[in-house]
């Protein structure tokens, strides 16, 4: 180490005022009280006179950290294992070599990027480098999920340290935690992201080591185990609410498939269909057995993908069963066509969509018009769909969420927004004709967005789609029984 504080000694003059390297003192400086105790003391004030300063603080709290980071990496290979079912054959170096593998980028990123910013605000400001970033730098990868993208993170990292910390000041002067801002950062702009059970675990291996884990309604999941989880949670539930009167509704599950990649491709429809209905199977079980007002509450299937025509595919509602008479709606979602209703940009199999219906055809934008074959006839077919298998048998039927992206501010494409128009009037009204309730969904944010309330303001955002749904109601007529 001497020979370390000898070159540092040498190259020193270099960055001291007058040298050739001088712009770059705070630099110099920071890897230098980081390596070694500074040789100077406060000369007054209410100070320890110590030649340790808060780097060496900081180094001393990094260090502390380091069993809950290697604990940090071992629990998230540990989770790996034991959702693969694979925890008993494997060996602690797999374990944790996975978490290592997992973790160590997330902590490169956010040292790169935290430290990379407080370096270039040093050289800005002409300043020392600020020693706070050393903790937050490792606290921040063990507090957000593993399968955080690092993009986020980077984000999430620079958004904490110019905005909760160098704006007012620096270390000792910032008024906000920066490892919980940038888990504040995330928590706020990215909540699908940050949300669930699913963010917590890693799911690919790396370099081998891992399990790629499957989605949860594949052949490789432990039905028994998921069936056995369901019925504590509703069971928890149930109990909880079961004095309540009929205006409290239970839905098991929400759009069971959707978003688990390759659930249809590795069980097929009518497979999925099949294991779905056993989980729906075990909440309504679970339900019932509580008792109360619980025997005979009215409860919500759902049936694969929340999708129409695989819920009508494979005669779904024979494979359940209930205790009670009468006592079960069923429940789809409505986005169709999803290029037009949803899709925020352009993919290989297919461009997102501005104008829709009838006589929306002559938009401005080319190729932005959505397939004739899903306007308003196809819309009124998938309805009746809904009426010939279900309604007519006796269950009700709830459109439990519908809607179309509003993409362009009102006013700046008439044909754009007479196409949302026509979509939520036509859902509306052939949801009815047809013995379905439509709820439509609000995202309650900004463009492109399904807002229809400003909910902060308590005002109405989108008065088109409000127009249309009432527009809707008032054209449409209830099959008689």
């Amino acid at each position: 180490m001497s020979a370390l504080r000898n070159y540092l000694n040498k190259i020193k003059p270099n960055f001291q005022e007058g040298g050739k390297l001088h712009a770059f003192e705070s630099v110099f400086d920071g890897f230098e009280s980081f390596l070694y105790v500074p040789n100077t003391t406060a000369k007054s004030g209410a100070s320890i006179h110590d030649s340790i300063d808060s780097k060496r603080i900081m180094s001393f709290v990094v260090i502390a950290l380091i069993p809950a980071l290697l604990f940090g990496m071992y629990n998230v290979g540990y989770q790996n294992f034991k959702a693969a079912g694979t925890l008993d054959a494997a060996s602690f170096i797999e374990v944790f070599g996975f978490g290592f593998l997992a973790v160590l980028p997330k902590l490169l990123v956010s040292y790169i990027v935290g430290l990379g910013i407080e370096f270039a605000w040093a050289q800005w400001k002409h300043e020392e480098i600020q020693e706070g970033y050393l903790v937050s730098g490792i606290i921040i990868p063990l507090i957000i999920p593993i399968s955080t993208p690092l993009w986020m993170l980077a984000l999430a990292c620079a958004f904490a340290v110019i905005f909760c910390k160098e704006i007012f000041g620096g270390t000792g002067m910032n008024i906000f935690n920066v490892a919980v801002g940038a888990r504040m950062f995330l928590f706020f702009s990215y909540p699908l992201a940050m949300s669930g059970d699913k963010v917590w675990v890693a799911k690919d291996a790396i370099f081998g080591l891992g399990n790629t884990l499957p989605d949860g309604f594949t052949a490789a999941t432990d039905v028994d185990a998921t069936k056995a989880k369901l019925t504590k949670i509703w069971t928890q539930i149930a109990n909880s609410f079961k004095n309540y009167d009929e205006r409290l509704i239970f839905a098991g599950m929400n759009e069971p498939g959707v978003g688990g990649g390759d659930a249809n491709a590795l069980l097929g429809t009518a497979d999925l269909a099949n294991r779905i209905a056993e989980y729906e199977q075990t909440f309504i079980e679970a339900v019932r057995a509580t008792g109360g007002n619980n025997a005979k509450r009215v409860l919500i299937v759902q049936g694969p993908n929340t999708d129409i025509d695989k819920f009508v595919a494979n005669n779904y509602m024979s494979k359940i069963k209930d205790s009670a008479t009468d006592r079960l709606m069923v429940e789809v979602h409505f986005y169709d066509p999803y290029n037009f209703t949803d899709l925020s940009e352009d993919k290989d199999w297919g461009k997102y969509c501005l104008y829709w219906g009838k006589n929306n055809t002559n938009g401005s934008e080319a190729g932005r018009t959505a397939d004739a074959k899903y306007n308003e006839d196809y819309v009124e077919a998938q309805m009746k769909k809904m009426k010939t298998n279900f309604f007519d048998k006796g269950y009700p039927v709830v459109i439990g969420e519908f809607g179309a992206n509003q993409r362009l501010a009102i006013g700046k494409d008439a044909v754009h927004d007479a196409s949302v128009k026509d979509y939520y009037k036509a859902v509306v009204t052939s949801a009815i004709n047809n013995g379905c309730v439509p709820m439509a969904w609000d995202t309650n944010s900004g463009l492109p967005s399904m807002t229809i309330f400003n909910r902060a303001g308590a005002s109405v955002s989108n008065a088109n789609m409000l127009e249309s749904i009432t527009a809707g109601v008032a054209a449409a007529k209830w099959p008689a029984k």
